[in-house]
């Protein structure tokens, strides 16, 4: 129970368009009723390799605060297999992140995190991780 109210907190968050990082301190929440019933599917994708990645020319192209997407890079952020567009939602470790940038071709099925500096995504460095997609109605 505790984890489904956990995940209909994290699409109010995803809709009013914050980060659980950067927004929510805890997995106590109060929740003020909307108009609009919301509506959450978490979808399995699978154990996946999710790896850190810092916005140096070494790792990216020569436009390393630019996402694929065009948007600038930000907590939340990942890297995502071409398959999945942009915008898409995943859940990996209680956090939400967003896909805005994508995977060089040959890794179709690896997730890279957006770290501010070097040493965080290096420390974060390669795990297998279950990863959901958060759909939201």
């Amino acid at each position: 129970m505790k984890k489904i109210l956990y995940l209909i907190i994290v699409a109010i968050a995803i809709l009013i368009g914050m980060t659980l990082a950067d927004k929510i301190p805890s997995r106590s929440f109060t929740i003020t009723p909307s108009e609009k019933p919301v509506r959450v599917e978490i979808e399995l994708i699978g154990w996946r390799e999710v790896t850190g990645y810092s916005s140096t020319v070494d790792q990216c192209d020569d436009t390393p605060f630019i996402t694929a997407s065009g948007k600038t890079v930000r907590k939340g952020i990942i890297a995502c297999p071409r398959y999945f567009p942009f915008g898409t939602k995943v859940l990996i470790d209680d956090e939400v992140y967003i896909c805005e940038d994508r995977m060089h071709p040959d890794y179709v099925h690896r997730f890279d995190i957006w770290f501010s500096d070097r040493g965080s995504a290096i420390e974060f460095g390669k795990q297998i991780l279950e990863v959901k997609k958060v759909i939201v109605y």
